[in-house]
């Protein structure tokens, strides 16, 4: 069972799960999945790296003959029940594809430092993108505050005091002049905003 809302950096790749455990028969390596997976194993594209992990760890333990529960390899990630199934079906596929793991504990310590990469760059990437979302949204809203406050200051001038202020002395409208006339019937729309 893939996490729920799990972003796609935080899974793996049928194809490149068989790649990293040198797994060449998609069957062999879909039988992995058959117990947590029983809709689709078959069908499946992608798998989380807790599950990916929880696979590789088991057979690990299974090569060096060590005890197998979810207490003992622990992916907290994943909760116990999904954690015995995953289990179940390594030491089923285990039963009936024995001769077909030929996984060494070297290529698996190596795979779980690949698991454990790939991991952390999710979650960088999601952290990233979460920072910046979250910068961004600031920046917008200040600016947006900053925008707003402007007008309000442009829209509450005088025109009258602002020509002042700026040494220009009111003339008479020339009556001939509709671009003039039209110009300040803007400002004074602006002005009623």
């Amino acid at each position: 069972m893939t996490e729920p809302n799990t972003p796609k950096s935080a899974t793996i790749s049928v194809e490149e799960a068989m790649k990293q455990l040198q797994i060449f028969d998609e069957v062999e390596f879909r039988a992995l999945l058959f117990e947590s997976h029983p809709d689709n194993w078959d069908l499946i594209a992608f798998i989380s790296l807790s599950e990916f992990e929880l696979i590789v760890k088991t057979l690990q333990a299974k090569k060096q003959g060590l005890a197998i529960a979810p207490e003992i390899l622990a992916v907290p990630e994943l909760a116990v029940p999904q954690q015995e199934l995953i289990i179940t079906s390594v030491s089923n596929a285990l039963a009936d594809f024995a001769d077909s793991y030929a996984v060494d504990i070297v290529q698996l310590s190596n795979v779980l430092a690949y698991v454990t990469a790939q991991r952390a760059l999710a979650n960088f990437q999601g952290t990233f993108e979460s920072t910046l979302n979250q910068g961004l949204n600031n920046y917008a809203g200040g600016l947006t505050d900053s925008l707003v406050s402007q007008i309000h200051q442009v829209a509450g001038i005088n025109n009258a005091d602002f020509l002042e202020r700026q040494g220009v002395k009111p003339q008479a409208i020339k009556r001939n002049s509709s671009k003039v006339l039209e110009a300040m019937k803007v400002i004074e729309d602006l002005q009623s905003c």
